[in-house]
């Protein structure tokens, strides 16, 4: 977001704050060449990622849009073609995020696996075999659609330490005088890393603490600004 620009980072270390989990973050593995995404339901609709030797590397329905980006990160060049059919693309063609990608140009189609071996410089044997279901799963059935796949961060989950009431932390355990932290300034519920998170983590965070700093604010008890 533009709006975030980090800046309770420095005023809080100025007051001797405590961070905790920075190296946490929501990361994705669904993003586009393009800097947008596709939608994050694809997987769960049968579409396949294969990575550029023409090999599926994952289970796309064993883990949520950041846990793939570890696995994309691992490949040859760090990205991959995510795969689905029009039964797939009527559901998530919906979505901003699919407009968004195609207005950018990040999605292409191929009326049949030869050509779609062609557009991506894969080998037909190779990709066939890639796309091959995984027992319980339904086969996609040409035209094709696609986009290559790179991996990012969308946002941090590491902040400075609070208590049950957002009271801001220091190393030693007290508490700054007056002053109250939430949302993306405080830490996040992902844990030290980005396997922690699951979605909607920074809303239930957001959410939850500014109702309890709102309700502590408004009855009068404890005092603070919250940042």
């Amino acid at each position: 977001m533009s709006t975030a620009t980090g800046d309770a980072v420095a005023w809080l270390r100025g007051l001797g704050a405590e961070f905790r989990n920075m190296g946490a973050c929501l990361r994705h593995g669904q993003v586009t060449m393009h800097g947008t995404r596709v939608n994050p339901n694809l997987p769960w609709l049968g579409a396949v990622l294969v990575n550029m030797r023409g090999e599926r590397f994952v289970d796309e329905q064993a883990h949520g849009y950041s846990g793939l980006a570890p696995h994309v990160a691992a490949q040859p060049d760090e990205r991959a073609l995510m795969v689905w059919d029009d039964e797939a693309d009527l559901v998530a063609a919906h979505s901003e995020m699919m407009r968004e990608s195609a207005n950018a140009g990040a999605l292409g189609s191929a009326a049949d696996l030869v050509s779609l071996a062609r557009d991506v410089r894969m080998d037909p044997v190779l990709l066939e075999r890639a796309l091959d279901p995984i027992d319980g799963r339904r086969r996609l059935v040409a035209p094709f659609h696609y986009a290559w796949l790179p991996h990012g961060v969308l946002t941090t989950q590491g902040g400075a330490a609070i208590d049950t009431h957002g009271r801001v932390l220091r190393k030693d355990g007290s508490a700054v005088a007056g002053l109250r932290a939430g949302g993306g300034t405080a830490v996040g519920l992902a844990g030290p890393d980005s396997a922690g998170y699951s979605s909607g983590n920074g809303l239930l965070a957001a959410m939850g603490m500014g109702w309890i700093v709102g309700n502590d604010l408004a009855a009068g008890t404890g005092g603070g600004l919250p940042l």
